[in-house]
């Protein structure tokens, strides 16, 4: 969804109207909001059902408005990462629904978002925790849905969320999650000095592994005292008789776009 959000916004402007389609209604597979055929609404609207509440037929929705299909816009997305120095993703379709195909690594999604922050409407998005937006309805009425994210560091609910860090901001970052690639989560936040990280979780197991694992890298970064780097850190997680990896990433200034990095990883 990172991917099809900077596809759309390099192709589109933020009040173009989309109109929804019979097909786009109809889509219930995994995490989906309200459309009904005829609703119109802006890209901006959708780009906020996808990447706040992770929504497949609004990813759908965009991905047909910029490319007349999807399958045509995957070849855009793919053209995308090429650009961007991605080597090892290939993209199968707009919303990150499992494909056998469709593969990614967390470098790859890491210079995804930071691209995706160069644009203000991106980064509008990503503050958002819950909000309403307008839209036509097919008989020309105005309505409003809500929107609420799937974040769960950010949710007052106690059943959903999670504790992290005093001195935490949580600025933006995008949820994941398919039976395959398990739970995962890419975080821009920053901490108590103002130096701002990219961190994220793969492949966990569980929702609580996932929020347990982003609250350790957090917790780690919250006093950090470096201000001069910029310090990108991953966790991946594979089963319990396999190793998993930690990966840093330094950036020699906190700049949009970034310029440049160090791939250094270490196994533990």
């Amino acid at each position: 969804k990172l991917m099809t959000a900077l596809v759309v916004m390099r192709h589109t402007k933020p009040d173009d109207k989309v109109v929804i389609t019979k097909e786009i209604a109809a889509m219930k597979r995994g995490s989906v909001v309200d459309l009904e055929e005829g609703d119109v609404l802006t890209v901006h609207e959708l780009l906020m059902c996808m990447l706040i509440s992770s929504a497949n037929n609004a990813a759908f929705a965009l991905a047909q408005h910029v490319a007349g299909s999807e399958q045509d816009f995957g070849k855009r997305m793919n053209g995308e990462m090429t650009k961007l120095g991605g080597t090892t993703t290939k993209f199968m379709n707009a919303s990150g629904l499992h494909d056998d195909k469709h593969k990614t690594t967390p470098y790859d999604m890491y210079i995804v978002y930071q691209e995706c922050m160069t644009y203000a409407d991106f980064r509008d998005i990503m503050k958002i925790t819950k909000a309403k937006y307008n839209y036509t309805d097919a008989n020309g009425a105005q309505r409003s849905r809500e929107v609420v994210t799937t974040n769960c560091f950010k949710l007052n609910n106690a059943s959903k969320s999670y504790p992290y860090p005093n001195g935490i901001v949580i600025l933006g970052g995008k949820t994941g999650t398919t039976t395959y690639a398990g739970y995962c989560m890419l975080m821009h936040i920053r901490n108590s000095l103002g130096t701002e990280y990219i961190i994220g979780v793969y492949r966990a197991e569980t929702e609580a592994k996932l929020y347990e694992k982003l609250n350790d890298l957090m917790l780690s970064l919250s006093k950090a005292k470096s201000k001069k780097y910029v310090i990108w850190m991953v966790v991946s997680f594979l089963p319990d008789n396999e190793k998993s990896y930690v990966t840093l990433l330094s950036i020699d200034s906190f700049k949009l776009p970034f310029t440049s990095s160090i791939d250094c990883s270490l196994m533990v």
